[in-house]
C-alpha cells in the first residue's frame, strides 16, 4: 500500500490544507521515492505501461535508466498490438491482464485532456488487473529520463516548499466553489491521487456561473491557436466589438486565418489577428513550432521544467501594453503554454486602466496555480478571483480575474 499524506480527501477547508501543507519534508521524500524504490527492487512485480505514447515512452526511458525496464506495454490502439515501441512489446488490453494482472503492476501513463484516468483504472480492473497506479507516483522517485516536472504535476516536496505562498494563495478566491477546487488541486499535487480532483465544468473561458458576455465586447486571445476560442466567442456574442488574437505558430496560424475568414465578412475588419507570442517585452525568443494546441514559446520557467523547443524557430514577442495602446479592451484570455506570468507583466498598464475581464489559463506549471492569482492580485484592485477546472485530471484549469464593476452575471 503506497503512503499518502495526511487528511487526504478534499472539502474541509483551509484547515486540512494547511494541515497537509505541515508534512514533515523528510517524510514526503520518502513518499515519493517508495513506488519507484519497490519497481528496482530485486522483487520487484512486473510492471506493465498502459499508453505506449511520449508519455509512456519517457517513463520506459527512465526505468530502463533505473535498471528496471518495464515488462511490456499495453494500449487500446489495435495497431500497435504486436509491435515493440523502443524495444518494449506492446500487448493488448485483454492480453497483459490475463498475463500479469495477478503479480504485474499496471501504470497508467496515459495523461492528456481526453482522457480520465479513472476510466482507464476501471478498464484495468474489470479485465481482473488488481494493481493499477498513476505515472505521477512512479515518475517521482525516477531521476534519470527528465519525466517531470511536466505541467501541473511535479513532486511533493516543491508544494512543501511553497506552503506559505500556497496558504496565502487560498485566501484570494471570492466563492466557496474556487476554494474548493484550489485545495483539490494542491491536494492533488501532493498525493498525486487523481481522486482528489473533482470534475471537470462546462463554458471554458466563458462560464456562465461568473460573467455575462456583452454587446460591444473588445476581446484579446493569447495563444489563440486554430481559432476555438474565437468561434466560440463570435456563437456567445455575436455584436462584439472587436478580436486582437495572437498566436506565434506558423501552421496554428494558417489555420486561424481560416477560421477568421469563414465567421466573419470580408468587409468586416473587427477581427486583427497578429502572428506574434505575448511576453513581458518585446523581442524574439525560441519557440516549438508544432502546429498543435501545445506549442509553446521557451521561457526561463519553461526551461527550468526541461521543456525543449522541437524546433529552433524564433518569433517576434510583443506586449499586450505597447500593441493594444488605444484599443478599449474588455476581456482577455491566456492560453500561452507557460508564458501567462509573462503575458500579465507585459499588460500592466492596460489592466490598470482598462480593467478587462482575465482568464488565465493556471496548469502549465505545478506553481501556476498559486503563483498567478497571486500575480493578478497583485496588478489589479478590486477585482474578484475564481478557479475553475475544464476537463478531467487537471487541465485546462483556469483562474478568473472579474473587476467588481462588471456586477454579477
Amino acid at each position: 500500500m503506497l503512503s499518502r499524506p495526511v487528511a487526504s480527501r478534499a472539502g474541509r477547508g483551509i484547515e486540512s490544507l494547511v494541515l497537509l501543507l505541515a508534512e514533515n519534508g523528510a517524510r514526503a521524500h520518502e513518499r515519493e521515492r517508495e513506488l519507484a524504490r519497490r519497481v528496482t527492487a530485486a522483487d520487484a512485480p512486473p510492471v506493465i505501461l498502459f499508453g505506449a505514447g511520449g508519455l509512456g515512452r519517457r517513463l520506459c526511458a527512465a526505468l530502463a535508466a533505473a535498471g528496471a525496464p518495464p515488462t511490456a506495454f499495453t494500449d487500446n490502439d489495435q495497431r500497435l498490438w504486436g509491435t515493440r515501441v523502443d524495444g518494449t512489446t506492446v500487448l493488448a488490453p485483454t492480453e497483459a491482464a490475463a498475463r500479469y494482472g495477478v503479480e504485474g503492476l499496471f501504470v497508467v501513463s496515459v495523461w492528456n485532456p481526453r482522457h480520465a484516468f479513472v476510466d482507464t483504472a476501471q478498464q484495468l480492473h474489470g479485465s481482473g488487473c488488481r494493481e493499477v497506479v498513476s505515472w505521477i507516483r512512479l515518475a517521482w522517485g525516477l531521476e534519470a529520463g527528465d519525466v517531470l516536472p511536466l505541467y501541473s504535476a511535479g513532486r511533493p516536496s516543491s508544494v512543501l516548499a511553497a506552503a506559505n505562498h500556497v496558504t496565502r494563495a487560498a485566501s484570494l478566491w471570492a466563492d466557496s466553489a474556487s476554494r474548493e477546487e484550489f485545495e483539490r488541486q494542491v491536494r492533488w499535487r501532493l498525493s498525486g491521487d487523481f481522486g482528489d480532483l473533482a470534475g471537470p465544468v462546462a463554458d471554458q473561458y466563458f462560464p456562465r456561473d461568473l460573467l455575462s458576455l456583452r454587446a460591444g465586447e473588445a476581446f484579446v486571445d493569447c495563444g489563440a491557436f486554430d481559432g476555438d476560442t474565437l468561434r466560440e466567442l463570435v456563437n456567445r456574442c455575436p455584436e462584439f466589438a472587436s478580436v486582437d488574437a495572437f498566436e506565434p505558430d506558423p501552421a496554428n496560424f494558417a489555420a486561424l486565418e481560416g477560421c477568421a475568414a469563414a465567421l466573419t465578412r470580408p468587409s468586416d475588419d473587427r477581427v486583427r489577428l497578429h502572428r506574434a507570442a505575448t511576453d513581458r517585452e518585446g523581442g524574439r525568443r525560441r519557440f516549438s513550432a508544432a502546429g498543435a494546441a501545445g506549442a509553446f514559446v521557451e521561457t526561463p520557467a519553461s526551461e527550468a521544467a526541461g521543456c525543449e523547443p522541437a524546433h529552433g524557430t524564433r518569433v517576434p514577442c510583443v506586449t499586450l501594453d505597447d500593441v493594444l495602446e488605444g484599443v478599449p479592451v474588455t476581456f482577455i484570455k491566456m492560453d500561452v503554454e507557460g508564458a501567462e506570468a509573462d503575458t500579465l507583466l507585459g499588460a500592466q498598464r492596460l489592466l490598470r486602466e482598462r480593467r478587462p475581464v482575465v482568464a488565465v489559463s493556471s496548469y502549465h506549471h505545478q506553481a501556476d496555480v498559486w503563483q498567478l492569482p497571486a500575480l493578478v492580485a497583485a496588478l489589479t484592485e478590486d477585482y474578484r478571483l475564481h478557479l475553475r477546472a475544464h476537463c478531467p485530471d487537471g487541465f485546462d484549469c483556469v483562474l478568473y480575474g472579474i473587476p467588481v464593476e462588471r456586477g454579477e452575471p
